[in-house]
């Protein structure tokens, strides 16, 4: 049995076509609608998922996986910094060559987990764990990047420069 319904606005009754375009809404959204009123009465819907977790939902052990991984990563092949940058009392920054993306991280992550037969995160997850958790790893710009035979080189002419100046 299907129950008609009256759709009034200001006081006046109007067509239910009239009704969905004066609120803009769609007309499965309003048999929705209408469907809950009648099972339920006049009470705020719910959503049917309220109260479960997605199946992809991240998880501690995921953020922890991808976390223990750039750390080791950055272990064998990051550069650590002697202090922390000035301003700020954290730890100091480990640089990864300029070579290397967090996009290449990621792929590696993920050859990683799927050898190992675990779950792992997508890249924009990845990203994010990186920047909230560990933001003291960082790859390095081509302009950070260089080696200690050049730095002694850069010195020196940046003494050099002073003295001329001067």
């Amino acid at each position: 049995m299907q129950i008609r319904g009256k759709y009034t606005f200001r006081g006046q009754e109007i067509c239910a076509y009239t009704f969905r375009l004066l609120f803009d809404t769609r007309r499965c959204a309003l048999k929705s609608i209408r469907q809950s009123l009648n099972k339920t009465g006049p009470a705020p819907r719910r959503h049917g998922n309220t109260g479960r977790k997605p199946k992809h939902a991240l998880v501690f052990t995921d953020v922890e996986r991808v976390v223990q991984f750039i750390c080791n990563y950055a272990e064998e092949f990051g550069i650590p910094q002697p202090a922390a940058p000035r301003g700020r009392d954290d730890t100091a920054s480990i640089y990864l060559h300029s070579g290397t993306t967090k996009m290449n991280i990621h792929k590696l992550y993920k050859e990683s987990c799927q050898e190992a037969g675990v779950r792992f995160v997508e890249k924009s997850s990845f990203q994010s764990i990186w920047s909230a958790c560990i933001p003291h790893i960082k790859v390095a710009s081509p302009r950070d990047d260089v080696c200690a035979t050049c730095e002694k080189l850069r010195k020196k002419l940046w003494i050099r420069y002073r003295k001329r100046t001067n």
